[in-house]
């Protein structure tokens, strides 16, 4: 009896712990990436020409010197997906990350490196 008393005490603890470990990671994790979502929102470029342009409710452009182009975007976790309006431009799903005051997407066609532009 004693055996499994001690048992279910450990039981108890152990579930305890992971319980606190986890609510740890929902208060501290969670709010880093909302944090970072919010970092993305402005206007940035890769060579001046071609800019990238996000806003709080989920929807840029695409502007380039001959056009520009609407899209919608979703962020989830480390993961930036761009949904075009027009059908014919490629959707694209990227990984990204601020390393210093740069915003670098990775994609399967490479890296790449934006700044911020200062807006007016």
């Amino acid at each position: 009896m004693k055996k499994i008393k001690l048992k279910k005490k450990y039981i108890i603890i152990l579930v305890s712990v992971i319980a606190i470990l986890f609510l740890t990671c929902v208060i501290f994790v969670i709010p880093k990436h909302k944090e970072e979502s919010k970092n993305i929102i402005g206007t940035w470029t890769t060579d001046g020409v071609t800019i990238y342009q996000f806003n709080e409710n989920g929807i840029g452009k695409l502007i380039v010197p001959l056009s520009d182009y609407d899209f919608t975007y979703k962020i989830e976790n480390d993961s930036l997906s761009i949904d075009f309006k027009n059908e014919k431009s490629i959707d694209s799903k990227y990984i990204y990350y601020f390393e210093e005051d740069n915003l670098i997407l990775g994609g399967s066609n490479g890296k790449f490196i934006f700044k911020k532009l200062k807006e007016k």
